[in-house]
């Protein structure tokens, strides 16, 4: 899987050029409200992690060119409608325009053609390092990252948290199939020497939680089913009845366990939202932790994240934008 070396945007709401190079790790961008800077992710989460993020935010934009290490994607954005679009097609690098066209016809259309109905289409292409070119859906493109996109939006926290942790407890229960394999073929050190290996991102996970929490008295515990519940004076909590916070603080870091220290490109909008002050002082170190392959790319205006050794990391709107008209 891919890293992103550099982003570019051109035509960004029809007047902003975006040119980005990014750090293989931590990537901050800051920027005043209404700068562009849930645009920029919402994009970039669009191609390479779901489609949704671009559709219901919208962001009008001309082109997207992600480069990562083995070559480049390309997406191009039209919005117009159909008579315009079948124009704009004549000339293009993503393949048949007749095809192309007909596609248009049959997914946004049906059997009528009624040509002034607006069309908001993308198209997108993969260029090797090699100078070749093809045209690739942006299903495919999906298959070249591992990706996360983390949304602190309060109403969908709950929703989110049952998500990751129904993966988590996939997770564990992979993780004892295959401690379980190996007592009937290795040895107790070969045995040992797996277990810090290969649960040292999990024990990691609950050191950070239990220290964070320790605040508040809450101690992190699990059911039979390896669900997760919090002890607090012998009282049980259930996840649904913790607050905004303690929620996000759970989604990010389950996520990062989750990818199980592979290359995976994270997309954060604002994660700093519900957190207290020295929660967000800790997230980025915390998240490096948990997934030292990863690559953070987070948008904030809090001076929160980036007082433990992060202000080289941090790029601002402006310095990445040129104005074209």
């Amino acid at each position: 899987m891919s890293i992103l070396k550099k982003i570019e945007i051109k035509g960004l709401w029809g007047t902003t050029d975006i040119e980005w190079e990014l750090d293989p790790h931590v990537n901050i961008l800051g920027g005043y409200n209404g700068s562009g800077k849930s645009s920029i992710l919402n994009i970039i989460g669009g191609l390479i992690y779901d489609d949704k993020n671009m559709h219901e935010y919208n962001p009008f934009f001309n082109e997207l060119c992600l480069i990562k290490e083995a070559g480049t994607f390309y997406m191009k954005a039209f919005t117009s409608n159909f008579s315009e679009l079948e124009g704009q097609l004549q000339n293009n690098v993503f393949g048949d325009a007749s095809k192309i066209l007909e596609k248009v016809r049959q997914e946004y259309l049906g059997n009528k053609m009624p040509f002034h109905i607006p069309i908001s289409l993308t198209l997108a292409t993969y260029q090797q390092n090699n100078g070749s070119r093809s045209a690739i859906t942006t299903e495919e493109v999906k298959k070249h990252f591992d990706s996360e996109f983390i949304s602190p939006i309060d109403k969908v926290l709950k929703d989110e948290l049952k998500e990751v942790q129904r993966r988590y407890i996939s997770y564990r229960l992979s993780l004892g199939l295959e401690l379980q394999q190996l007592f009937d073929t290795s040895s107790i050190e070969e045995i040992k020497e797996y277990q810090e290996k290969r649960f040292r991102y999990q024990k990691r996970f609950e050191e950070i939680i239990n220290e964070l929490f320790s605040k508040t008295g809450k101690k992190l515990m699990y059911n039979k089913d390896n669900t997760i519940f919090f002890s607090k004076d012998s009282t049980r909590i259930e996840l649904d009845k913790l607050s905004s916070g303690e929620i996000q603080i759970l989604i990010i870091l389950l996520s990062m366990v989750l990818q199980d220290g592979k290359p995976t490109v994270v997309l954060m909008d604002e994660p700093d939202l519900t957190l207290h002050i020295d929660w967000q002082k800790k997230l980025i170190s915390y998240m490096v932790e948990l997934n030292p392959n990863a690559q953070l790319i987070i948008a904030t205006h809090s001076p929160g994240l980036i007082m433990e050794n992060w202000i080289n990391n941090v790029v601002e709107v402006s310095e990445i934008s040129t104005f074209i008209k």
